[in-house]
């Protein structure tokens, strides 16, 4: 019982404070978009899951949508199913949209690359390596973690023989994940892949990263993409988030 209470009051806690940061930022600047979040919390429960998504996830994880805080592994995983969706209504059929956790499995692999060929535990990201190098898929998109502390993303495109690597902090990518990206696509192709800066606005703040991340793959991706997110809109697109997902 005291279990599934403490489970009920953080996710009370987490809707206050989603609500209250929210109204604070109605009553500083009332932008229909506000206005329109707000009238939406009247209309959704604030326990159960959020369907019609392949990563399922929990309806309280929305309430961060609200805030300022730093957006976790669950919050990339939903997005990146949005922007997937996005693709596919643009008939866009050739870009792999991976999850967040496509590069711990590439850097394993890299670590066992010996076994990488026969072994079961890499079959499917060998069989991704595959579609991209026999044409069948063109591009691979993903959001990767660094430290636990920070959201970045790369897409990887064989079509161009291509990585593209962007970090709104503007720093450049890591040795070991610049290593691991370039054995993986020789490895398939036989070719060395350029290193290329994906464009992305960079942050103002230090909890953006997750949305600017995203972003950047949405602009570089979608057609219907025409300019990337201000930094200074990054809390807006979250808005923007929340309402799509409800």
């Amino acid at each position: 019982f005291w279990d599934e209470l403490r489970i009920l009051r953080n996710i009370w806690n987490g809707w206050s404070k989603g609500v209250n940061e929210l109204d604070a930022r109605i009553q500083s600047t009332p932008t229909n978009l506000l206005r329109r979040a707000k009238l939406a919390l009247n209309h959704i429960p604030w326990t159960g899951h959020l369907l019609g998504f392949p990563n399922s996830a929990e309806l309280h994880h929305l309430s961060m949508y609200l805030t300022p805080d730093w957006l976790g592994d669950e919050h990339e995983l939903i997005m990146l199913d949005l922007l997937k969706d996005d693709l596919s209504n643009e008939g866009q059929q050739g870009i792999l949209i991976e999850n967040t956790h496509f590069t711990l499995l590439l850097m394993a692999a890299y670590n066992e690359r010996d076994e990488y060929a026969v072994g079961k535990s890499f079959k499917w990201l060998h069989e991704r390596g595959l579609q991209l190098a026999q044409g069948e898929k063109r591009q691979l998109a993903t959001i990767t973690n660094l430290n636990d502390v920070h959201w970045v993303s790369y897409v990887v495109d064989f079509s161009e023989q291509n990585i593209w690597y962007g970090d709104s902090m503007g720093n450049p990518i890591p040795h070991e994940l610049r290593t691991v990206l370039q054995w993986w696509t020789h490895y398939h192709s036989g070719h060395h892949f350029d290193l290329l800066a994906l464009p992305i606005s960079i942050q103002q703040d230090n909890f953006s990263c997750g949305v600017l991340s995203w972003d950047a793959l949405r602009y570089k991706l979608s057609l219907s993409s025409a300019q990337l997110t201000p930094p200074s809109q990054a809390l807006d697109e979250r808005i923007v988030t929340f309402l799509r997902l409800i």
